[in-house]
């Protein structure tokens, strides 16, 4: 009976980690942030009025002591530090993308009005717009799942502002985001584990030598 209860539980919760969380957002003028989970939203940014918490008093903090300062250890070099980081890319750069792919955007929207001064800046404005707009959907789709956006960027020759407006979501299951995050500590610990081990040996405890000295009778001491 109880092992069918926790197999139970056990199957309740993988249900509920398998529930997406979507983040969403809109900006006009204004930006606003829900998050919704199953059937619950939740809006982030503005908070609700009543909600905010006054700001809490600071009380002032006793005097501390100056505690000795301790020798410094040995820096490792740039060298170093460089082939230990290129080492861990390597080695976490396959769990990561994993971790970046369980992300989806979807429902993409961005619209941009360009204005200037006059006719010409408007119209190069533009066309910096758009190219900037394109190159940032580009980067984001080789390091996460883009589906269903839209980009609208386009001149306005009677208007004197510029304006932008923006709505999008962004869904993670955090089931898919729990086992790439063991993958990536699993593979952590597979690169840093041998170079603690390698730096144990080099900083292991040296025995001292043995002085030996013998005084006039020839009696080793």
């Amino acid at each position: 009976m109880v092992g069918w209860i926790f197999a139970g539980l056990c199957g309740l919760l993988l249900c509920l980690l398998s529930l997406p969380v979507v983040l969403q957002a809109e900006y006009n003028g204004e930006l606003t942030v829900w998050v919704r989970y199953f059937f619950l939203r939740y809006q982030v940014f503005p908070r609700p009025p009543g909600e905010e918490k006054p700001p809490e008093e600071k009380k002032p903090k006793p005097p501390q002591e100056e505690k000795p300062k301790k020798p410094q250890k040995e820096k490792p070099s740039a060298g170093e530090l460089f082939a230990l980081g290129k080492e861990l890319l390597e080695g976490l750069w396959p769990p990561v993308r994993w971790l970046l792919k369980t992300v989806v955007f979807y429902d993409i929207f961005f619209g941009m009005r360009v204005a200037e001064d006059d006719a010409a800046q408007t119209a190069i404005s533009c066309g910096r717009y758009n190219a900037a707009a394109f190159g940032i959907c580009g980067f984001l789709e080789n390091l996460f799942q883009l589906k269903r956006v839209k980009i609208s960027v386009f001149p306005d020759f009677t208007q004197e502002e510029s304006a932008v407006c923006f709505c999008g979501k962004v869904r993670v299951i955090p089931l898919a985001a729990l086992a790439a995050g063991l993958a990536i500590l699993v593979a952590l610990l597979v690169k840093l584990l041998p170079l603690f081990l390698r730096k144990g040996k080099k900083e292991g405890p040296h025995k001292p030598k043995e002085s030996t000295q013998q005084n006039k009778g020839g009696v080793t001491i």
